[in-house]
């Protein structure tokens, strides 16, 4: 019976559809930064007060601003887009800002859209996904590219197969966030596409920061996207399926459709916006300025312990440092990050680091496995906080957008910060899916300014009013301490959570996480 079931699924998957073969291409490159436009203009001007070689900067900490930044950008595009993400959902944020960015290819400006195939199709399982991708990118000024596409195309059994044929191939995610429009600006951080990394999920909503960087380091960011871009990995939309005008058009109207019904979803980005001219008027007066580095790992593994972001981070900022402050949302300790903690303390370094707790975290499965590592890190001398569901008033207008107010609070920054001197912000993790398995990038930044100001942020973020510090006590047991007063028990949002945290615990995934 079980060869007989094994057969069936064999046939089933041979029944898939599957990826058709890319032929001959030629690397296409980012466009020369445009000559003219208001975003030309204004990165002008800022240009100008910036000593040769820097860069200028501008942290978005709000929900709402990371949207509406992303907007003005598509909106003023004249030349080019080119983006990278590894999540572009189909909600209202993702179709607000698709839609804006078919404008833009509508005025002539050629788009780039590159995504990671994970959660665009669930390996090709949503039913028309890949001909609803194919018709988006027949618009002649789009092109989109799947990052490590699965080779099944439909059904459960499809993506069993994806993950079955070749894990280690296929377990490569391409994690990067990265916009970069008309050469002039880019946006690096944390953020995907999706309603709760912008303040209108219901459920909860992610607190969360991104980077917007002018000058003398965009042209490395743009250079980095290219990388990906013309990757063998990155598989070309239009070969998924075949798609014509008549698609395209039918796209189109479902997305308006969609987007009308999501009016009142939507009401602070839908708001008027003098073509953003008094936005990107305003820039100048907020701008810190300083170095700036791109850094990220290859698209192609090299070997099975490859040099990677991780690596590069930690030889550019040395040592020295006398207080080091690190958010990262998943925490598993790897590659002797545990001797390095225990290090820094013995040389008087004061190291804080603030992950999700139980509470917080929207990935259960995550946290099961970093929980054992709380008093390995407590015993290397570190601070350990863990950021709580429902932080402060302050925290939450920075995560909440009317008319939406989540049931809880999630922390996704991934961002780090040596002496108020040297920072960096990205979506590079502290765990083993992003040191070793997903790709990554950030920007590593030596202005005090910047750094400065990111220290504030986190700092405020590792107080009572907004996490639990995580300490042992006299009789050696765990407590929690924040707003609430000292707990016992790691605080979560209901049982179940915690009989989830228990049953995933169990579960050999520590590698993959």
């Amino acid at each position: 019976m079980i060869r007989v079931l094994f057969v069936l699924a064999l046939s089933s998957l041979a029944a898939c559809a599957t990826l058709p073969p890319v032929g001959e291409r030629e690397a296409t490159l980012a466009l020369p930064a445009a000559s003219s436009g208001l975003l030309a203009q204004r990165a002008a001007a800022i240009n100008a007060g910036t000593v040769s070689g820097e860069s200028a900067f501008e942290m978005l900490y709000d929900a709402e601003a990371a949207l509406r930044w992303r907007l003005a950008l598509v909106d003023n595009a004249v030349s080019s887009i080119d983006a990278q993400y590894f999540i572009w959902k189909d909600d209202p944020a993702g179709s607000l800002l698709l839609q804006r960015v078919l404008a833009a290819a509508d005025r002539g400006v050629r788009v780039r859209l590159l995504v990671d195939d994970m959660f665009l199709s669930t390996g090709g399982a949503v039913e028309g996904a890949d001909t609803a991708l194919a018709a988006t990118a027949f618009h002649p000024n789009v092109e989109i590219r799947l990052f490590n596409p699965g080779r099944y195309r439909s059904g459960i059994l499809g993506l069993a197969g994806n993950f079955g044929g070749n894990l280690k191939e296929y377990n490569r995610r391409m994690h990067n966030k990265l916009m970069v429009v008309d050469g002039h600006f880019a946006l690096v951080g944390g953020r995907n596409i999706g309603d709760e990394y912008y303040g209108l999920h219901g459920e909860y909503n992610f607190l969360d920061l991104d980077v917007l960087v002018i000058g003398a380091a965009l042209p490395q960011a743009s250079a980095a996207f290219d990388e990906y871009w013309n990757a063998d990995l990155a598989y070309p939309a239009d070969l998924l399926a075949g798609a014509d005008s008549g698609d395209h058009r039918e796209v189109r109207r479902e997305l308006d459709t969609f987007l009308e019904q999501s009016e009142d979803l939507l009401a602070a980005y839908q708001a008027p916006t003098d073509n953003w001219v008094s936005l990107l008027d305003g820039l100048p007066a907020q701008l810190k300025r300083g170095f700036a580095l791109f850094l990220q790992d290859e698209p192609v593994q090299r070997g099975d312990r490859e040099y990677r972001l991780y690596d590069m981070l930690g030889e550019i900022a040395g040592q020295g440092y006398r207080e080091l402050l690190i958010s990262s949302p998943y925490l598993i300790p790897v590659d002797g990050y545990l001797e390095a903690l225990a290090e820094d303390s013995a040389y008087g370094v004061r190291v804080q680091l603030l992950t999700n707790s139980l509470a917080s975290n929207d990935a259960v499965p995550a946290h099961s496995h970093y929980k054992k590592y709380r008093r390995p890190i407590l015993a290397s001398g570190a601070e350990l906080y863990e950021f709580h569901h429902q932080p402060s008033q302050a925290v939450r207008e920075r995560v909440d957008v009317a008319p939406v107010r989540g049931d809880f609070v999630a922390l996704h920054i991934k961002a780090g910060v040596a002496d108020s001197a040297q920072c960096y912000i990205g979506s590079l993790n502290l765990d083993p899916r992003s040191v070793v398995l997903n790709t990554e990038n950030l920007f590593y930044f030596e202005s005090e300014a910047l750094c400065r100001e990111l220290h504030g942020f986190l700092a405020a973020l590792v107080q009572s009013a907004n996490a639990w510090q995580v300490q042992e006590n006299a009789d050696g047991e765990l407590e929690w301490l924040s707003y609430e007063g000292r707990v016992s028990k790691q605080p979560v949002r209901s049982g179940m959570q915690r009989l989830a945290d228990f049953f995933f615990r169990l579960l050999p995934l520590e590698t993959q996480l």
